[in-house]
């Protein structure tokens, strides 16, 4: 209201100026006429009288005297540095958040925005705390120099008698009209510079609606991915963790100065990839195993591993030894293999593939040769377990060699033994 006022007093001293100088041209122009038409005797009369213009210029240079001294006065209480702070804590104290962000003096960030700060502080009471409502305060300077003032600000808290105190520093801002500066409120503890995030290894974050790129990536440690922020408003911040076969994740976390922000939840496996991986390693399982009985060529299983000369190299060496131990050609070899139940577990994701625990029952038959002609057969059943790794990071999933592991965890049921 009193700013309001203010631009009213401007455009009034503007209007008077306006006014004494239209009022002056008319008088010129009037006195030229009657010089023109009346002889000398008339001029020095009129010499001697104390024409009206001069009246006018009076009541104009005390009026705009007037005005300058309420522009003064006026502008002395709206640009000081007192009035600044008791407009923001009078904002704090009702909890009018936008009008605090327009009060301070934020770093210029696009994790620093009006929406971000406001919905910092209204989730605000979210863990189950209530609110402290401020019910008086008053504002005494405490220290000051050339461009800074520190106020302390005595207040009083609803429900409690005792006078709290805390201090507010204002510094000098923009010049605001000839004589004046605006004044901003150093925003101490509402921010901090360097916010670290850990989050899960290979997944996207978006944070308050922005989505944190490579440039913000530090390292990796552990399975967690560290990001650095150059600046992070205190309070409450909403999360969106995004990760390739994975649902989605949505939470509100509370940044708090000094701690790293530990976005670290178990991330569920979505159900589409989740079928798509047990399905993958079912028919995977059997294919590998019913070629390694039939001494297939390691091409026809190549499609379930990967492409590169590597990985394909490593498992084509294992699947070598697997076959020659699984159904070698010599003296014993399983002829037969039957699965009962596959019960398989899937975790992890990312570009480090997905962790996938098989565990079988079946029944075998075994072979046992003498120069290569069969002499007799066993029949037994049990259970194995294999640790295996799928891989999204390819056109198709594929597998690593740990599906060769038949013979590391198998166990026979006790008649078999």
């Amino acid at each position: 209201m009193i700013k309001d006022l203010w631009k009213k007093l401007l455009g009034k001293l503007q209007s008077v100026h306006d006014e004494e100088e239209e009022f002056r041209e008319e008088d010129l122009e009037d006195r030229e006429l009657i010089i023109d038409q009346e002889d000398k005797k008339q001029r020095i009369a009129i010499r001697g009288k104390f024409p009206k213009f001069y009246w006018a210029v009076i009541a104009n240079v005390l009026l705009f005297a007037v005005l300058a001294a309420l522009y003064v006065v006026c502008g002395s209480h709206i640009y000081s540095p007192k009035t600044a702070v008791e407009e923001y804590y009078a904002a704090y104290a009702e909890g009018d958040w936008n009008k605090i962000f327009d009060a301070c003096a934020f770093p210029t960030s696009e994790f620093l925005s009006r929406q971000s700060f406001v919905n910092a502080h209204s989730y605000h009471g979210i863990s189950g705390e209530a609110e402290e409502e401020i019910i008086g305060f008053t504002v005494n300077l405490a220290q000051k120099d050339e461009i800074s003032r520190i106020y302390q600000v005595d207040y009083r808290i609803k429900g409690n008698s005792e006078k709290l105190s805390t201090q507010v520093e204002a510094v000098r801002g923009k010049q605001a009209g000839i004589f004046f500066h605006e004044w901003e409120i150093v925003p101490d503890g509402m921010y901090m510079k360097n916010a670290e995030i850990q989050i899960p290894a290979q997944a996207k974050l978006t944070l308050d609606g922005i989505e944190l790129s490579s440039d913000y990536y530090v390292s990796t440690d552990s399975n967690v991915d560290i990001y650095r922020l150059p600046y992070l408003f205190c309070g409450y911040h909403t999360i969106l963790l995004e990760q390739e076969g994975k649902e989605s994740y949505r939470e509100i976390y509370m940044a708090e100065a000094g701690k790293p922000l530990q976005i670290l939840p178990e991330l569920r496996l979505s159900e589409t990839t989740g079928k798509e991986i047990t399905g993958f390693v079912l028919d995977a399982v059997d294919a590998v195993y019913q070629a390694a009985i039939s001494h297939e060529e390691f091409d026809t299983i190549s499609q379930y591993f990967p492409s590169d000369a590597i990985g394909r190299n490593r498992a084509e060496e294992a699947y070598g030894e697997f076959t020659e131990n699984f159904a070698g050609n010599w003296s014993r070899g399983v002829t037969k293999l039957a699965i009962r139940q596959m019960d398989i577990n899937v975790s992890g994701g990312g570009s480090s593939g997905f962790e996938v625990t098989v565990d079988m029952t079946f029944s075998a038959e075994e072979a046992y040769r003498a120069w290569q002609f069969y002499s007799s057969t066993e029949t037994y059943s049990g259970t194995s377990s294999l640790e295996l790794r799928v891989y999204t990071n390819e056109a198709d999933l594929k597998l690593n060699e740990g599906i060769f592991g038949f013979f590391e965890n198998m166990e026979l049921d006790e008649e078999d033994a």
